[in-house]
């Protein structure tokens, strides 16, 4: 890209008109709203690239695929579909899902910096939003709540590559609102490849919450200070006959990642399995 600019500004319109009172009242409301945004992108350099957007239109966006909530004690998973934040969404990828972006919901302001520089891979990303979802996780399901307050997010990641393959890595996200809500996560990661056919990823991380008045009301969370970790490591093997892997994961019952995708907490779990292929 370069130094290359960027610039789309939007312009959204709604007019709205509904009898409240129907059928007993003939009185009609009117309700008009316009709205003006605006996102650019900008090359700082040819390997980092800026891009910021104000009161951003998602309008345009494709709808959710349809999925069945019926028996499902978690919280469901929906891709992300806006191109904000779907661009150099590989950048922060630390093999467990610490950033789900769709948990920033309506951004009036939001801005982004990625790139790369030798062995160095930056990602950051800024946002004030207008609503604050929340996912409140457990062992046996998980909870949801949608807050009308605004909050502050901030995530960053770093990732060094080793050699050709391997890659260690740190991450970092907060978010914080103006009446008493934060969550903080920091994580350290790893991906060795010892050999073609063997991979080994490591990722461990704590986290630090506290919730609002209306939070805890809502959702029956506790007024006070909570921390918590999460730790996951797992060993592949492939070849081109067999495969096997071996992986752990320990969640604490007060981690998380409010930022991120993480329904289910309070568990140790342990899996092993392995596989030979025939071939005609």
């Amino acid at each position: 890209m370069g130094r290359n600019l960027e610039f789309v500004p939007t312009l959204t319109g709604l007019a709205l008109e509904e009898r409240p009172d129907f059928p007993a009242s003939t009185e009609i409301e009117e309700k008009k709203n316009i709205e003006i945004g605006a996102a650019a992108t900008r090359g700082i350099t040819p390997n980092i690239t800026f891009t910021g957007a104000v009161n951003p239109d998602f309008s345009q966006i494709e709808t959710d695929a349809v999925q069945l909530a019926i028996n499902q004690t978690f919280e469901l998973f929906f891709e992300e579909r806006r191109p904000f934040f779907l661009e150099s969404a590989d950048y922060f990828e630390t093999g467990v899902d610490l950033l789900y972006t769709r948990m920033i919901a309506d951004p009036l302001a939001a801005a982004k910096i990625t790139g790369k520089i030798g062995r160095h891979t930056i990602g950051m990303i800024s946002a004030y939003d207008e609503v604050t979802n929340l996912i409140v996780p457990g062992a046996e399901g998980s909870d949801t709540g949608t807050f009308e307050s605004p909050n502050t997010a901030f995530v960053g990641r770093y990732r060094f590559d080793l050699g050709s393959d391997s890659t260690v890595g740190a991450f970092v996200s907060d978010r914080r609102g103006s009446d008493g809500y934060f969550n903080r996560v920091f994580s350290g990661d790893a991906l060795l490849r010892p050999s073609e056919a063997d991979s080994i990823s490591i990722n461990a991380a704590w986290s630090t919450s506290q919730y609002s008045e209306e939070m805890q009301s809502e959702l029956d969370l506790t007024s006070e200070e909570i921390s918590g970790h999460g730790f996951a490591i797992e060993y592949v093997h492939t070849t081109r006959d067999w495969f096997g892997f071996v992986e752990y994961s320990d969640l604490g019952d007060d981690f998380r990642a409010d930022l991120g995708f993480i329904p289910r907490v309070g568990y140790r779990e342990t899996a092993a399995g392995a596989g030979y292929l025939w071939w005609g």
